[in-house]
């Protein structure tokens, strides 16, 4: 795949993503959608994950279900936690201002779009000036849909 399209997937990719997390967070009232049991468990793997208490076999979690379950939700949930907060959790925000980054990205559209994953992130690791397997900074990476 040549870098010109991966590049340009990546643009239209950030362009549309705050509106489609808006779609899973507010209701037609921009009221947020409540949380469910289980994003207070992701919320306390985030937090563990920020201050360091996580070990390696926790860095990586897989989420399987079926269609419909909320696991797109939840995920943008994680992905926007702030929203999420109140003023009390000084600690959690901080920590959230520290971390190189956060993204989601649905893994099917790449393969809709011809990208593999792998030239995807040899990409986004270029764009980024940065290299995962050496990576000091925290960042938070979300794929969904990977089939």
């Amino acid at each position: 795949m040549e870098e010109t399209a991966i590049k340009e997937f990546y643009r239209i990719w950030r362009e549309k993503l705050p509106q489609l997390a808006e779609g899973y967070l507010f209701d037609v009232n921009k009221q947020l959608y409540p949380t469910r049991y289980i994003f207070s468990m992701f919320r306390k793997v985030v937090e563990r994950f920020l201050t360091d208490e996580l070990d390696e076999f926790e860095k990586i979690i897989i989420m399987p279900g079926i269609r419909g379950a909320g696991k797109t939700t939840l995920l943008m949930q994680i992905l926007r936690i702030e929203k999420f907060l109140s003023d009390t959790d000084l600690t959690l925000l901080a920590n959230l201002n520290k971390l190189g980054e956060r993204f989601y990205l649905d893994v099917s559209k790449l393969k809709l779009a011809g990208i593999s994953l792998n030239e995807f992130f040899n990409f986004y690791e270029k764009n980024r000036n940065f290299n995962l397997e050496t990576l000091r900074e925290k960042y938070l990476i979300l794929f969904d849909e990977v089939h």
